[in-house]
């Protein structure tokens, strides 16, 4: 049986993705506020970084999966504060993604559409 695609795409199309590390981390989480049992010897995490990634189709249209987590520590909701708190976490680094995309020669005025995971998970709106 043929199952006919709703996503047309173009022969030959093809598409640049790039992986943007902005250097932000969401350190020092507590495991247990994330896995349960707890298991002897990993109480913390590593470092988890935060990504975005820019895709650029061959027509040089670019699209940003906004992924990455918000320096300004300040600018969250009370509730992401308190969850940071009670997990014993912290946010390290500096870097908004837009100045990394900057820094690499692109401007963020170039990019045709931006997706975030989530508007109101950090910011105060």
């Amino acid at each position: 049986m043929t199952v006919a695609s709703s996503f047309h795409v173009p022969s030959g199309a093809t598409a640049q993705v790039s992986i943007i590390n902005t250097d932000v981390y969401l350190a020092d989480l507590a495991t247990a506020a994330l896995v349960a049992p707890s298991v002897d010897g990993f109480e913390k995490f590593r470092p988890l970084a935060s990504w975005s990634f820019l895709v650029q189709s061959s027509k040089r249209e670019k699209v940003l999966f906004d992924l990455s987590i918000p320096p300004d520590t300040t600018t969250y909701t009370p509730a992401i504060k308190e969850m940071l708190k009670a997990a014993s976490a912290s946010i390290d680094g500096t870097k908004h993604v837009a100045h990394v995309l900057k820094e690499n020669g692109v401007d963020p005025a170039d990019i045709g559409s931006v997706i975030w995971r989530s508007v109101g998970e950090f910011y105060q709106l």
